[in-house]
C-alpha cells in the first residue's frame, strides 16, 4: 500500500515566497473531521486570492478540517516615524481647536504617541507577481501538509495492522473455545442427572444437548467476523479508506456484541471482551484516516 493512499487527517505544512519586496508565509494545519472543512485566515490585502486557495486545498486534501493562514510582510514599507501623517494630525487638531475660543490648544507628547499608535500604513497592492508568489507559498504549504499526513498515515497503518492481527487471533481462539461447548454441556448434564439418580435415554440426552448447542451456536457470527476482517484488509488497499473502515468497525462490533449475548461459559465471555476491546482500538485509529 502506498502512503499516499493511506493518509492521516492530522498534519502541518508551511510555505514562504517573496515578490516585489512583499513576503508571504502560509501555514496549513489539519485535524480530524467527518468531511472536508477549509478555514482561511487571510490578510485583507489578499482576499481576492481566496477562491484559488480554496481550490488548491480541495484538490489535494480529501478529508479533515484544514486551517490555512496567510501572513503578509511588506519589506519595502517605510520605517521610522510616519512624519507626514503626524503633521497632518497636528494640523487637524489645531483647526478643530480654532473653532473653540474657550479651549486652549495644547498637544502633548502623549497625544503624538497615541496618533502614532493608530497609524496603519496601507497594505501593498496585490500585483500579478505577488499573487503568483502567494500561490507558490500556499502550494508548498499544502504539499508539506500532505506529506506530513502521508507519513503519519504510515505509522497509523502499522498500529491498525497490529490490532487487526490481534482481532484475527481472538476470533480463532473464540471459535476453538465455542466448539468445545456442546461436549462440555453434555458432560455437565450427565453429571447432574447422575447426582440426582435420574437416567435419560441416550436419544433424549442427545436431543437436550442439541437444543442447548443451538442456543449458544455462534458459528455464523464468527464466520461474518472473519469475512469482515478479510474485507478490512481489502479496503486498506484502496483510495481514501477512512469512511469505509469506520463503517466496517461498526459491523465488527455489532457481530461481537451478538456473540457476547450467546456465549455462556466464562472463558468464551472473556475472549469476547478482549475482542471488543481490540475492535474499539481499531475504530479509534481508523477515525484519523482520510
Amino acid at each position: 500500500m502506498s502512503t499516499a493512499q493511506f493518509a492521516s487527517m492530522t498534519g502541518f505544512g508551511r510555505g514562504r515566497a517573496t515578490a516585489e519586496d512583499v513576503s508571504f508565509v502560509v501555514e496549513a494545519k489539519s485535524v480530524n473531521h467527518k468531511n472536508l472543512d477549509v478555514q482561511l485566515r487571510l490578510d485583507r490585502s489578499v482576499a481576492a486570492v481566496e477562491p484559488a486557495l480554496l481550490a488548491l486545498v480541495r484538490d489535494r486534501v480529501p478529508r479533515g478540517r484544514v486551517d490555512l493562514t496567510v501572513t503578509v510582510s511588506d519589506a519595502g514599507s517605510a520605517s521610522g516615524l510616519p512624519v507626514g501623517a503626524l503633521r497632518q494630525t497636528v494640523d487637524e487638531l489645531a483647526r478643530a481647536f480654532a473653532h473653540h475660543d474657550q479651549v486652549t490648544p495644547s498637544v502633548q507628547l502623549g497625544d503624538l504617541v497615541a496618533a502614532l499608535g493608530s497609524f496603519e500604513p496601507p497594505p501593498p497592492p496585490l500585483t500579478p507577481a505577488r499573487e503568483a508568489a502567494l500561490l507558490d507559498a500556499a502550494t508548498a504549504a499544502v504539499e508539506e501538509l500532505c506529506a506530513f499526513r502521508a507519513r503519519e498515515g504510515t505509522r497509523v497503518l502499522e498500529v491498525i495492522m497490529a490490532h487487526h492481527a490481534a482481532a484475527r487471533d481472538q476470533v480463532g481462539r473464540l471459535r476453538a473455545r465455542t466448539r468445545l461447548g456442546p461436549a462440555e454441556k453434555r458432560a455437565r448434564l450427565t453429571e447432574r442427572l447422575a447426582a440426582v439418580d435420574v437416567a435419560l435415554p441416550p436419544e433424549r440426552l442427545a436431543q437436550e444437548v442439541a437444543l442447548i448447542a443451538d442456543r449458544v451456536d455462534v458459528d455464523e457470527e464468527l464466520d461474518r467476523l472473519a469475512l469482515h476482517l478479510d474485507h478490512f484488509l481489502a479496503i486498506t488497499e484502496g483510495d481514501q479508506p477512512g469512511r469505509k473502515l469506520s463503517f466496517l468497525c461498526q459491523e465488527l462490533l455489532r457481530e461481537a456484541n451478538t456473540v457476547a449475548s450467546k456465549v455462556q461459559d466464562a472463558a468464551a465471555a472473556h475472549l469476547v471482551v478482549d475482542l471488543k476491546v481490540t475492535i474499539e482500538r481499531l475504530r479509534e485509529q481508523v477515525q484519523n484516516i482520510a
